[in-house]
């Protein structure tokens, strides 16, 4: 009879270790008549179990499976790393969490600049549209910015939605309002228009 771990019909007919094992089985003469042996293979790198045998599973994090086979190295399969081992940078949206791989290329994304303001992206830095004021900053929470860009008001003496969308002088008032970038975000001024020739008084608007 074939020893454990092995199989065949009998030692003279010649037996093979099972698969899951390591080793070999030599009929001999004397007692057990036989040398050698079969080893059950331990549990490859990043699993868990008895024995390949006996069945081994993918660590936590790990994600894949490991079948029993009759040639070296006797398993075939493997656990290979999942996202969920890997933390994105600030800024970053995760992919999910059973997505192969553990690095940030391969488990993060990029998240875009939010509504009224540019740049490549968040993690790289945005700044706020011409008009607007505030600031974005990356954070590791969904949705991985915090604060945003206000549209500022118009300024005193001008009427409008806001500086983005314009700001026309009140009747009485000369100049313009121009959207920028630097606070307080807008240039220029409507500045009250002086009494005509011929007229008395501080000015148009008074």
């Amino acid at each position: 009879q074939c020893p454990t771990g092995s199989a065949g019909a009998d030692l003279p007919s010649g037996c093979s270790c099972k698969a899951g094992f390591t080793g070999s089985v030599v009929a001999t003469k004397t007692s057990p008549f036989f040398s050698g042996g079969c080893k059950a293979v331990a549990c490859p790198t990043n699993s868990h179990g008895t024995d390949v045998p006996s069945g081994c599973s993918c660590d936590k994090g790990y994600t894949g499976a490991i079948t029993a086979t009759t040639s070296s190295p006797f398993f075939s399969g493997a656990c290979q790393a999942t996202c969920s081992l890997f933390t994105c940078p600030v800024g970053f949206k995760p992919k999910p969490s059973d997505t192969l791989g553990n690095s940030q290329a391969l488990c993060c994304e990029a998240v875009a600049c939010p509504t009224n303001s540019k740049g490549d992206d968040v993690a790289k830095g945005c700044t706020c549209d011409a008009g607007f004021a505030g600031s974005v900053t990356a954070i590791a929470q969904s949705p991985y910015y915090q604060n945003g860009c206000t549209a500022v008001q118009c300024p005193t003496d001008s009427s409008g939605t806001d500086v983005p969308t314009g700001c026309t002088c009140d009747a009485g008032f000369s100049g313009s309002i121009t959207a920028s970038s630097a606070s307080p975000f807008f240039t220029g001024s409507c500045q009250a228009v002086a009494c005509p020739k011929d007229s008395s008084g501080t000015n148009v608007p008074s």
